[in-house]
């Protein structure tokens, strides 16, 4: 995996997190979309760096 990517999938019902997270699944989507919204946002008024979207599942 290259060093300035980021692998995230989510998580099925009943699969844990890291360190025994477990996801609200009605809140899911809602998650995401922020995520990827912050994000953009960091890229776009700071100069943090930050992963690049390089694929959005249909999930």
């Amino acid at each position: 995996m290259l060093a300035d990517h980021v692998m995230k999938k989510r998580l099925e019902p009943g699969e844990l997190g890291f360190d025994g997270y477990q996801p609200d699944l009605l809140t899911i989507s809602q998650n995401y979309e922020n995520e990827l919204r912050t994000l953009e946002i960091v890229r776009q008024y700071t100069s943090i760096p930050a992963p690049k979207l390089v694929h959005k599942g249909n999930g």
